[in-house]
């Protein structure tokens, strides 16, 4: 149970498993769909991390080319202030 584990299987998922099999029941779909459901949600999450170092980069370019000293006291920060809600994947709720 180790492998199901390390592969993102909850205990709870896992003790689903082995109540089927104590049942007399082959887990094997079950177990299919528990491995496509976390795939489903490994494959989302990466595509969200990489919308996010996709937008930290464009962060990082814009910071080492901004000079801190044209900065107003209006201002929340140059390098996100005035970027915030544009379409560089950057939203108000972020």
């Amino acid at each position: 149970m180790r492998e199901a584990q390390s592969a993102g299987l909850t205990l709870a998922e896992i003790r689903s498993i082995l109540t089927l099999r104590d049942s007399g029941e082959a887990p094997c779909a079950h177990v299919t769909d528990l491995i496509q459901q976390h795939l489903g949600d490994i494959e989302a999450r990466m595509a969200e991390l990489r919308t996010t170092r996709a937008a930290l980069r464009t962060l990082a370019e814009r910071a080492a080319t901004t000079n801190p000293s044209s900065c107003t006291g209006t201002d929340i920060c140059r390098i996100i202030g005035a970027h915030i809600g544009d379409n560089e994947g950057l939203s108000v709720a972020e």
